[in-house]
């Protein structure tokens, strides 16, 4: 990630929620939007239950995390984002 230097307080703010850190994974990985790895359409919709996007022309499913260290880790990501804050004081 690449990230200004946050202060503990900032980062404890920022990233206090599971649903923080996805948001911010988000914007990361689709900085322009939703594009589906598979066709490349940029329409989606979210299946918010399991986490997942749903391209609306191929109907393949993604989520935020897939094709990232973060994906099919048992760890949470809110506890990977305090390990990688605590790699950087």
């Amino acid at each position: 990630m690449n990230m200004p230097e946050a202060s503990f307080l900032a980062w404890q703010k920022q990233f206090s929620t599971e649903d923080d850190c996805l948001k911010y994974l988000q914007q990361m990985k689709w900085l322009n939007g939703f594009i589906c790895p598979g066709c490349g359409n940029n329409h989606s919709y979210e299946i918010t239950s399991h986490h997942l996007y749903e391209c609306t022309q191929c109907k393949k499913q993604t989520s935020v995390m897939s094709g990232t260290l973060f994906y099919g880790s048992k760890i949470t990501l809110n506890q990977w984002f305090w390990a990688i804050y605590s790699l950087w004081l």
